[in-house]
């Protein structure tokens, strides 16, 4: 957003400060997505995105369980089950 502003300031203005600063700030939030992407999708391909444990997240790091990889059957059936 703050970049969709100095993008308007630099054209309202007609100032090549504005579009410097434009350039930079998109570069800077592209390169951010990039990352993100680069990040995510990995792990939603592995599935670890999805059915990683909640529980695990509020303890140390030396207090976690190793993490293990569910199927979808798995996490199917733990929900029947607990519905049951």
């Amino acid at each position: 957003m703050f970049t969709l502003l100095l993008g308007q300031l630099g054209k309202d203005f007609d100032s090549p400060a504005f579009r410097v600063l434009t350039t930079g700030f998109t570069i800077v939030v592209l390169l951010q997505w990039l990352y993100l992407m680069a990040r995510l999708i990995p792990l939603a391909i592995t599935g670890r995105l999805f059915l990683e444990d909640a529980d695990d997240r509020d303890r140390a790091p030396a207090e976690r369980k190793p993490h293990k990889l569910r199927s979808r059957e798995d996490v199917s059936h733990a929900s029947s089950t607990s519905q049951a």
